[in-house]
């Protein structure tokens, strides 16, 4: 009786191993492929806001500023205002300036209120011209 009671658990032992073996390589297989990198419940990538404000401008936005001024729209003032704003300087424009001296108004408020030196140099004088007359 004992010898028969070894006999079955001979026999069925190695399909046992052989079993548990194969249910968790399944298991295994299942719970890597939940924990992928990909996962859709992750949600949107984040995107690190740049270091400095002034790298936000992409190439194409730098060279619509020019057409921007030129066409008279106030998208650069209000990006003007925006920026002093999160500077903590107050700055005022009155509503009937063109777009070209609107931004001109908000830069010298902000150079005065931040300290800093005119945006653009003022040009040098002309040179005389000499009165000297040769002989």
């Amino acid at each position: 009786m004992i010898n028969d009671l070894f006999g079955v658990v001979a026999r069925i032992f190695p399909v046992l191993i052989v079993v548990a073996i194969l249910t968790a390589l399944i298991f295994l297989a299942r719970a890597l492929s939940r924990m992928s990198s990909g996962s859709i419940g992750g949600g949107p990538p984040r995107i690190p806001s740049p270091a400095h404000v002034g790298l936000q401008a992409v190439p194409w936005e730098l060279q619509a500023l020019p057409e921007a001024l030129r066409s008279n729209s106030t998208e650069p003032v209000n990006l003007l205002v925006r920026r002093a704003d999160a500077l903590g300087v107050p700055v005022t424009v009155p509503t009937d300036l063109p777009s070209h001296l609107a931004v001109e108004t908000i830069l010298d408020q902000l150079e005065d209120a931040l300290g800093l030196p005119p945006l653009v140099a003022p040009s040098p004088p002309a040179p005389a011209q000499s009165t000297n007359q040769e002989s």
